[in-house]
């Protein structure tokens, strides 16, 4: 499903003024219509909100999420560079698989760090 811009407002319980922010920071993409995971982004900003997190403190997770994709591009370039449909099936497969693993430590990182501030 898609929604239209008032449409995410509603599905997610959002002001405009939260996703004018998080459009302007770049955490979310102007879009005329906002697929699915937009509403599940957006419903998480609005739980962030209410504590005092705002779109742009998160614009470094945004930068960060790219320079991960660029890793994971990067593994992959040499299957990436080829033409052939299973190189580009192989290269579909591992990407994944990669980002699970890069996902798997940054929370790793994220829990030792919370860890230590807690305790």
């Amino acid at each position: 499903r898609r929604y239209r811009r008032e449409e995410l407002l509603a599905a997610a319980g959002a002001g405009p003024q939260l996703l004018n922010d998080a459009i302007s920071t770049g955490v979310i993409t102007a879009q005329e219509n906002y697929p699915e995971a937009t509403v599940t982004l957006l419903r998480s900003l609005v739980g962030l909100d209410r504590h005092g997190i705002e779109p742009r403190h998160l614009r470094s997770l945004r930068q960060g999420a790219e320079r991960e994709v660029a890793l994971i591009e990067s593994a992959l370039s040499a299957l990436l560079r080829r033409t052939d449909a299973a190189s580009r099936a192989k290269a579909s497969e591992m990407a994944p698989e990669l980002a699970a693993k890069i996902d798997e430590v940054r929370s790793l990182f994220v829990k030792d760090a919370l860890t230590r501030v807690l305790s």
